[in-house]
């Protein structure tokens, strides 16, 4: 049986190599590749997982029931983003790359920290051996993990001034652009905190910016806006826009080069702001709760992570002004190794994390219709992947990233989905 990393590292050969054996300049006819990354979405949806509660109607579509398959035991490494997304993205361990593994290091998030970001000394990334051997590559959205190797300019500044990596990226990836780079995500405010809350959290508003008074704002909200102005929407639309872009230019059929295109949605990582009509698919009073509400039989106290659940903690419970008034704080005691959170506040927790889920489904359908409607959808391989299954965000009550230390199957689990 494959071990975890080997999973992953099986996945990114699938996508490199399923097809043709890549050469300087792709074999005639070669495939074209499209990779979907969704930041937290556990396999717990739709009938891709046999979890019909969580409606994703596009996933079920364009891939369980569109000739596609739902891979039943893929898993991460480590359930955390950083380190999951540079495995994806290099074909190396964690142990190797060092994300997530250099213990409160200022470099703990950078996928090329291994080697100070020397540029003689680059671990090749997927997108770069697509872009050194004849592909055009595109990128939009969260692909390489947002901002984490802006420190690298500091000391290690070996790129000169156009090494910005603002967004944590491979500056030889994109032959095509990326859209983050570009800076042309839509922008109903002014200033970097709040560029950097969209690019890192992909929500309008999101943390940090003067709509939440500064601070993290809620774990979850009913938002005003369509899909297509929030984040997710504004990425979906820029993949649509760039696959129009290649039919005209004959990119990816005939004689033209293939491409690689990569798409990564923010949903459903936290905080589940999505449109409102996401949450009206769901009744709260018939939300599901875990069966098993409390640690596993055995686990230690001393094993108890206890920052584990920091990331909700940041959040407040509630936000009905908009002004702020009113809102309460999460309650850490409510969220603790001997006390599970309380029925109404899972059930809330997991109807946002249901309705964000439903809101990145839909973007998905957007994508994959236009892959067909500008001609792609048979000579093209796609592969959707999810970066991370942290508990804690998206079961509450069973919560609890205890499985970040005692690397549990269902901690480690990730949603795959290929075609």
């Amino acid at each position: 049986m494959l071990s975890s990393w080997q999973r992953v590292t099986l996945l990114a050969a699938t996508v490199v190599a399923s097809s043709v054996v890549v050469a300087a300049s792709p074999a005639p006819g070669a495939k074209n590749f499209f990779l979907i990354a969704v930041d937290d979405l556990r396999p717990m949806f739709g009938e891709s997982f046999a979890y019909p509660e969580v409606l994703t109607p596009n996933m079920d579509a364009h891939f369980t029931n569109g000739g596609g398959s739902a891979m039943q035991h893929s898993y991460v490494q480590v359930a955390v983003c950083g380190p999951s997304r540079a495995s994806i993205l290099t074909g190396r361990r964690p142990d190797t790359t060092t994300v997530g593994v250099v213990a409160n290091g200022p470099l703990s998030w950078c996928w090329c920290q291994r080697t100070k970001c020397q540029e003689d000394a680059l671990f090749m990334t997927l997108p770069t051996y697509f872009a050194e051997n004849g592909f055009v590559t595109s990128g939009t959205g969260k692909i390489f993990h947002p901002d984490g190797c802006t420190k690298m300019r500091g000391p290690f500044r070996s790129f000169g001034k156009d090494f910005a990596h603002t967004v944590g990226d491979d500056y030889r990836a994109w032959n095509d652009g990326a859209y983050g780079e570009e800076g042309r995500l839509q922008k109903p405010f002014d200033g970097f905190i709040d560029q950097f809350s969209e690019e890192q959290f992909g929500t309008i508003p999101g943390p940090n910016m003067a709509t939440f008074n500064h601070t993290w704002g809620p774990s979850w909200m009913r938002s005003p806006l369509s899909d297509e102005e929030q984040t997710d929407g504004q990425l979906a639309t820029d993949t649509i826009e760039r696959l129009a872009k290649f039919s005209t230019a004959g990119i990816g059929k005939g004689d033209g080069k293939p491409f690689f295109l990569a798409t990564g949605f923010h949903k459903p990582h936290t905080p589940w702001i999505v449109p409102e009509k996401y949450f009206d698919l769901y009744d709260i009073d018939k939300i599901s709760l875990p069966p098993n509400p409390r640690v596993p039989a055995g686990f230690k106290e001393e094993n108890w992570h206890a920052n584990g659940n920091m990331e909700i903690e940041k959040y407040f419970s509630a936000w009905p002004n908009p002004d702020g008034s009113g809102s309460k704080p999460f309650d850490p005691s409510a969220f603790s190794f001997n006390k599970p959170v309380d029925n109404q506040t899972a059930r809330e927790l997991r109807l946002a994390y249901f309705a964000a889920t439903s809101f990145v489904d839909a973007q998905i359908g957007r994508v994959m219709d236009a892959l067909g409607e500008y001609g792609y959808m048979n000579n093209t391989v796609v592969a959707l992947w999810s970066g991370e299954e942290k508990r804690s965000k998206s079961r509450p009550r069973e919560g609890r990233e205890e499985g970040k230390k005692e690397g549990r199957e269902e901690e480690r689990r990730c949603a795959v989905l290929l075609k």
